[in-house]
């Protein structure tokens, strides 16, 4: 009952299962390798990891300025200060939802433009070995 469900119609293990039974981890030379597919675009990667780093500096933001509205404004009184905080507090999860789909689009450009050049780099591999 058990090699049932580990064969599909064919009788063979499916790829997936195979490597859960494998419990593969990648090596030093399959991070290499991912390092030299993401290498041409360390811009973009810097600028998605300097994004995750603001957006969750931004989300600090709103629970700190809560001890001033409470201290500051409402305790001494201060209607323009809890004004300006409140629209501070307004404003910061716009700017951090602004910055998250930045963040997604350049993920996501990053993850394609990767993904095109291994596939040149495959067809190029195959093109070439044709011709042989």
């Amino acid at each position: 009952m058990n090699s049932l469900r580990m064969h599909g119609k064919s009788g063979t293990t499916s790829a997936a299962a195979r490597q859960r039974k494998r419990k593969h981890k990648a090596g030093p030379r399959t991070i290499e390798r991912v390092i030299q597919a993401f290498s041409p675009y360390k811009l973009q990667a810097i600028l998605v990891l300097s994004a995750i780093v603001v957006a969750t500096v931004l989300g600090l933001v709103n629970p700190f300025l809560i001890s001033f509205v409470f201290d500051d404004a409402i305790g001494k009184g201060n209607a323009k200060l809890l004004l300006i905080l409140v629209a501070i507090m307004c404003i910061t999860p716009i700017v951090t939802n602004l910055i998250g789909v930045g963040q997604t689009y350049l993920n996501n450009l990053i993850g394609q433009n990767v993904m095109r050049d291994l596939r040149n780099k495959i067809y190029r591999h195959l093109a070439t070995t044709q011709d042989c």
